[in-house]
């Protein structure tokens, strides 16, 4: 061999030696390129994602900590940040969504935290949006190795500043100047008739611009309203509502989301099994990821039906969430 292609093998393996595989490699390129993946990957404990906010309520022109916490994922050291300040349906709420720096984890830490400064834009109850975060779990069936969570919904209360009045200043002066002035008064004490007028003609206007106000400060509530006025998923919304007050909560919470496929997509009926009903979403042309979204929700209903500690409540939350999150309500 020669003088060169010695140098050129020993300089690949230095390459290869500087930069070990990581565990991300391990993944195809279609499910790391999905929108919503961040780059966790579960090993003996599923992946854990929830957020919570430094405190419930601010007052106006003030910022508030979101911290976003992600448990059990092998790899933090291969996390990815979720950019909220691309996300417009945040960046219509908060005018600040800058990361809080934090030191890098550990290579075998149990969770790591993405803190954002948040500062809403108006005063008011501030509805933070639904985020979908999607994890990869080797040790899932073939197939449906890409899960899906959707955390809990925050609520923040955005008040008006409190000003701090000085003390009185006390008042000195002859006791004339306190006493009321005697003898009839010479003011009317008759409301004007064209104040009575301008209230009536400006009421209608207010209420006009008072929705208007409403739509563009709060659009997910509005959307929602929007979405609500479809009989088949008001009432399937309800039916979830009080899922967990039924002796099965799991399979209410199943037979729910059916009747919502079969009213308001033409599902057939007689589909019972998740594959049944995964098949016949494909025959309606459905796209693949709410083929596996509806498949996977199934899935955990059966699951949770014989579970030693049933928990339907929480799938009862996560069918209303997929509901909405369809219907274009949370993101």
């Amino acid at each position: 061999m020669s003088r060169i292609g010695s140098l050129f093998l020993l300089l690949s393996a230095t390459a290869a030696v500087a930069q070990p595989p990581t565990r991300l490699d391990q993944i195809g390129a279609v499910a790391r390129s999905q929108s919503d993946f961040y780059g966790a990957i579960a090993g003996r404990e599923t992946v854990r994602v929830e957020w919570a906010l430094s405190e419930p309520t601010v007052e106006l022109g003030n910022s508030v900590k979101l911290t976003l916490t992600v448990r059990h994922a092998v790899n933090p050291r291969e996390l990815m940040r979720p950019k909220l300040s691309q996300r417009p349906d945040f960046t219509a709420l908060f005018s600040l969504l800058e990361s809080v720096p934090e030191p890098p984890p550990a290579e075998d830490a149990k969770a790591v935290a993405f803190v954002y400064s948040l500062r809403p834009r108006a005063v008011g109850t501030i509805q933070l949006p639904t985020l979908k975060y999607l994890f990869f779990h080797p040790r899932a069936p073939k197939g449906r190795e890409m899960q899906t969570r959707f955390l809990d919904p925050l609520t923040l209360i955005m008040t008006e500043p409190v000003t701090k009045l000085a003390p009185p200043i006390p008042l000195t002066g002859p006791e004339s100047f306190f006493e009321p002035p005697s003898g009839p008064s010479s003011a009317s004490s008759r409301v004007p008739l064209a104040y009575w007028l301008a209230l009536a003609l400006g009421a209608p206007f207010l209420l006009v611009a008072w929705v208007v106000a409403w739509q563009r400060l709060f659009p997910d509530a509005a959307r929602l309203a929007k979405v609500r006025r479809n009989r088949a998923v008001r009432r399937v919304l309800d039916r979830l509502r009080t899922a967990h007050r039924k002796p099965d909560p799991a399979g209410e919470t199943a037979a729910a989301f059916r009747h919502y496929l079969s009213a308001r997509f033409g599902l057939s009926p007689n589909a019972d099994t998740p594959a049944e009903v995964g098949d016949g979403l494909r025959a309606l042309h459905f796209p693949p990821d709410r083929v596996a979204e509806a498949d996977e929700l199934l899935r955990r209903c059966d699951a949770d039906r014989f579970a030693p500690k049933p928990s339907g409540s929480a799938v009862a939350r996560n069918a209303a969430r997929l509901i909405e999150y369809w219907e274009g309500v949370s993101p």
